[in-house]
């Protein structure tokens, strides 16, 4: 029953507490599986407790959570991108300020990834969401890593060449995203 499909073979009680780790892998592995096709079939719509849930998942680094988050924002399925985008909106209310700026540092590295090529679609989409991270951010936090990490296009001559093409992609997104609330995120 319940027990074999999570890999266990004895009842509860009779199970030591590390044999747990890859019981919980697997039912976390079909959840979030289940969430992909859910999303990409339009059979299941995430509510705000389920897009919460996901970003505590992320949040709480989850082994395989982030990975898939980064998936669903380059997926070429808008369902999951717009889903990604709504955790994305959700994650500093669980990470806090500065565990929300390393995350937008990890996903700008990610997009910089392809210096001197043309802005690809999944690099956009992940510009939008480290924007989407970031509107959602304290501001002082949004602003002292929109400042540091955009400074390669104010000043170009002090980086090692060109700033990446997608490094302009995530300028515009910022200053649609950050400029909502006049006043709010002050960028120096």
């Amino acid at each position: 029953g319940a027990l074999t499909c999570l890999g266990l073979d004895r009842p509860p009680w009779a199970v030591q507490q590390d044999e747990l780790v890859p019981a919980g892998h697997l039912l976390l592995g079909h959840f979030l599986m289940a969430v992909e096709q859910g999303a990409c079939t339009r059979t299941w719509h995430a509510t705000t407790f389920d897009v919460d849930v996901l970003a505590i998942l992320c949040s709480a680094g989850t082994s395989g959570c982030r990975p898939k988050l980064l998936q669903w924002a380059v997926s070429d399925c808008p369902y999951l991108y717009t889903l990604a985008l709504r955790v994305h909106c959700a994650l500093p209310r669980w990470m806090g300020g500065t565990r929300a700026v390393a995350w937008a540092q990890s996903l700008l590295e990610v997009i910089c990834v392809a210096e001197g090529k043309a802005v690809g679609r999944g690099q956009s989409q992940v510009a939008s969401c480290i924007a989407a991270l970031l509107s959602s951010c304290p501001p002082e936090h949004a602003a002292s890593w929109a400042q540091s990490a955009l400074a390669p296009l104010l000043w170009p001559e002090a980086s090692d060449g060109p700033p990446p093409p997608a490094l302009w992609t995530l300028a515009r997104r910022l200053s649609v995203a950050l400029s909502r609330e006049p006043g709010s995120v002050p960028l120096r």
